[in-house]
């Protein structure tokens, strides 16, 4: 990735400078997003925008996931950016994007100095034909980039989402066991035959343990009705935001993530719960800083 962005000095004073994950995933949006309007799977992605998803921007930056989610929210809650979410990735859009990519000034001329050097006009037309063939080769490698880093990204997730219905006792875990096997074999079943289809792949994976189990097939029950009315989105985010349950005589309580309990209690899903383990539902919601 080539290029530049201004940054004044009153970034200094900005509300959010005090907060460092703040500052790195600003920046990382800023330095990511598109300089001009592209197409990326017949989408148009215009200046100033970047396709993307929380767990790419997670992996780029070190972050953890719901660090990202926070920083994306306080971003929007203050206008930095705004985003268009689908089930397999983001767009974000950085408002007033022109202010950081304007064209940058003009050394000679605020110093009120004349060029030393002027091109012929070949050489302006050689050299505006090679920056347009450098910046279109720049961006077909952005897009070719975020294109398989997205299909990976979604591969991913639609593997965590089966592994977290099979009822394994770690799905996220399993997920990098299941890569890091079959990475160190170069995607070979063992027999010279290479694998095409990781997710049907994924299917015939066991954990180590497999008698282990996550949640009591009442409660698994549950959720596998619950995601199937829910957008592939929406349903990722209940998988991955419900930390564990307890069951007792008298009700389930489900330890999560506030956007797990606004999902489940939004669409009255917990009546869905209530139903399958004939018990009162409670949430204990983890507080997210």
């Amino acid at each position: 990735m080539e290029g530049w962005v201004l940054l004044h000095r009153r970034f200094l004073e900005w509300e959010w400078w005090d907060k460092a994950e703040m500052v790195q995933v600003f920046l990382y949006l800023l330095l990511s997003a598109n300089h001009a309007d592209q197409k990326w799977r017949g989408v148009r992605v215009k200046r100033g925008q970047i396709v993307t998803s929380v767990a790419k921007i997670a992996s780029d930056t070190g972050l953890s996931v719901q660090t990202v989610r926070t920083c994306i929210k306080r971003l929007k809650s203050t206008s930095e950016i705004t985003s268009k979410s689908t089930s397999a990735y983001t767009i974000i859009t950085i408002c007033n994007y022109g202010k950081y990519q304007d064209d940058a000034p003009d050394t000679n001329k605020q110093n009120n100095k004349p060029s030393n050097k002027r091109l012929t006009n070949d050489q302006q037309t050689t050299n505006k034909r090679l920056t347009t063939n450098n910046n279109d080769n720049n961006d077909n490698n952005e897009k070719n980039n975020i294109s398989l880093s997205l299909e990976r990204e979604a591969e991913r997730e639609e593997i965590f989402k089966l592994f977290f219905l099979k009822n394994f006792v770690d799905p996220a875990n399993e997920v990098e066991r299941f890569y890091s096997h079959y990475e160190a074999q170069g995607w070979d079943r063992g027999n010279g035959r290479k694998i095409r289809n990781r997710l049907a792949a994924a299917r015939n994976w066991e954990q180590e343990d497999r008698t282990k189990r996550r949640f009591p097939e009442p409660f698994l029950s549950a959720l596998r009705d619950i995601s199937a009315r829910l957008t592939p989105q929406d349903a990722t985010v209940v998988m991955r935001g419900i930390e564990r349950i307890e069951i007792d005589a008298q009700e389930v309580k489900i330890y999560c993530l506030p956007p797990v309990h606004e999902l489940i209690q939004a669409n009255h899903h917990y009546q869905v719960i209530a139903t399958n383990l004939r018990r009162e539902v409670r949430y204990l919601v983890k507080k997210v800083n």
